[in-house]
């Protein structure tokens, strides 16, 4: 196997993904030429390359499934699939040959079994955010959409319809975090820790130097410039009662807290400190 200096960044949708990979992109890391660009729910960019997005997205549809999977264990890879991937990394290495680069896609969480048999040395950075704030960013997502799309009085009905829904929707999003994060555990405890880091997003927020350090141990001092993350960090604006709401309802899935636990006991052993 061709060796390669590859970095592949998951984690949940909505966690944080999309502001790690724009600053280090901005840092000289490699994260593809067709780029998902940004949106209003996303101004400063997705930082997503499209190659893989569209990969990923054939292979869920081929299960009959979206992101929303609550159950990994319903995603077959065709043989067909299998050979695209590898496909995809040879040309993704043939491309950068010596350089560092990667790429960003929360749907990679599940399938990086299948990536690391044909990038056995790529490193792995997880970004993880507590769960109810995942879901309650979820749903304000959702509802920015709605806002979009409809008129005044339509949003009002279709927003109230989704109050009626809004624990459902709850309950929903937080098993899809739980199996996102679970699919990332279950492939990391099987990593060593110079092959991965773990980071919360309140560590990228909040110590910057220090994760930038981190990676560099990781991947190499010299692959990395130094980039003032303020570049692209802006203020998030949290719903309360959504977060408040999801907090309260997660006690009620034991395997979720256990999940919680496992990725803070990853990020203590993931820091070569």
């Amino acid at each position: 196997m061709t060796q390669t200096n590859c970095l592949i960044i998951i984690g949940m949708h909505r966690s944080g993904t999309s502001l790690f990979a724009g600053w280090l992109h901005r840092c000289g890391v490699r994260l593809g030429e067709d780029l998902l660009g940004a949106n209003y729910t996303n101004p400063t960019g997705h930082f997503e390359d499209n190659d893989f997005l569209r990969l990923h997205k054939a292979i869920l549809l081929d299960n009959g499934l979206d992101y929303k999977v609550q159950d990994r264990k319903e995603i077959t890879i065709s043989p067909q699939r299998e050979d695209e991937i590898k496909r995809l990394v040879n040309k993704k290495i043939t491309k950068n040959k010596n350089e560092l680069w990667g790429w960003k896609e929360p749907r990679t969480s599940l399938f990086l079994d299948s990536y690391l048999k044909f990038i056995p040395s790529a490193k792995v950075v997880i970004i993880y955010r507590p769960a109810e704030e995942v879901v309650a960013s979820l749903i304000s997502r959702e509802r920015k959409k709605i806002k979009r799309r409809l008129n005044k009085i339509a949003m009002l009905k279709d927003l109230a319809l989704q109050k009626l829904n809004e624990t459902d929707k709850v309950k929903m999003y937080l098993k899809v975090w739980d199996e996102y994060n679970s699919s990332i555990i279950e492939t990391c405890e099987k990593l060593t820790k110079d092959q991965f880091r773990l980071f919360s997003m309140q560590d990228i927020v909040k110590s910057p130097g220090d994760v930038l350090s981190n990676i560099e141990s990781l991947v190499g001092k010299g692959n990395i410039t130094s980039t003032d993350i303020n570049q692209i960090f802006r203020k998030i604006n949290k719903d309360e009662y959504l977060i408040e709401k999801s907090r309260k309802l997660k006690e009620e899935f034991p395997k979720l807290l256990e999940t919680e636990m496992k990725l803070n006991a990853l990020r203590s052993i993931s820091s070569p400190n």
